[in-house]
């Protein structure tokens, strides 16, 4: 089913089972994240924890079929993927360029903590939006995941953004920080929460609304 999306995507979906020593099973989490950047249409996507680059893969895919279906240049959304494993420990780049994606996705190198910040503050003033898309897999312990999630919420679109977190059925810290932010007042309005069970289960918090516009371009966001 997977690879209807894109054929070259069964192949690399199998070489990270590999490379991880997991389940194929857990790839299912990709095809939650290519409907969420379906549905809700992001211009501005962040993603932590690259690794070799497949969860970045299926988001990317997601918003340049957005864009080709849609057939308006008024709207392109990106990727903007951290890790602190530099390219020689995981050919991302490779695996990218081989599903024709690399236009879609800027890789960040370096710790998530600092370089989110750096990087976002200067990507939300040149786009015009915050962050409407997140996916949080990098550091697992509270020391990386808690300021993380700050920083996403931080540089968020005030209006809709979809915060998607990885590992929260298995990783104390994780589910911890999940469930704290879904308490928090900023999520109180309009914001629902969504598990979905797999080998690493993901909690989503969402606006409970229809899905943005995808013609938008004004600035401050949809």
């Amino acid at each position: 089913m997977l690879g209807t999306i894109n054929p070259a995507f069964d192949e690399m979906k199998l070489e990270e089972a590999g490379t991880r020593g997991t389940p194929k099973s857990q790839a299912t989490h990709y095809l939650l994240l290519y409907t969420l950047v379906r549905m809700y249409k992001p211009r501005v996507a962040v993603e932590i924890g690259t690794l070799v680059g497949c969860s970045s893969a299926y988001i990317a895919q997601a918003l340049r079929d957005n864009f080709y279906e849609q057939g308006d240049t008024s709207y392109r959304g990106h990727l903007w993927t951290f890790d602190n494993n530099d390219e020689g420990t995981f050919p991302r780049f490779e695996t990218w360029r081989r599903v024709g994606l690399s236009d879609w996705i800027t890789f960040i190198f370096g710790d998530s903590r600092k370089r989110v910040p750096e990087v976002m503050s200067k990507v939300v003033k040149e786009v015009g939006v915050g962050i409407q898309f997140a996916f949080l897999d990098g550091g697992h312990d509270i020391w990386f995941v808690q300021p993380d999630a700050d920083n996403v919420v931080r540089f968020a679109d005030k209006r809709d953004c979809v915060f998607a977190f990885h590992d929260i059925n298995r990783l104390q810290d994780c589910d911890k920080v999940f469930r704290e932010m879904r308490n928090r007042p900023y999520f109180k309005d309009g914001y629902e929460t969504m598990y979905f069970p797999a080998w690493n289960e993901i909690g989503v918090i969402k606006k409970a609304l229809h899905p943005r516009p995808l013609y938008s371009n004004r600035p401050g966001g949809f």
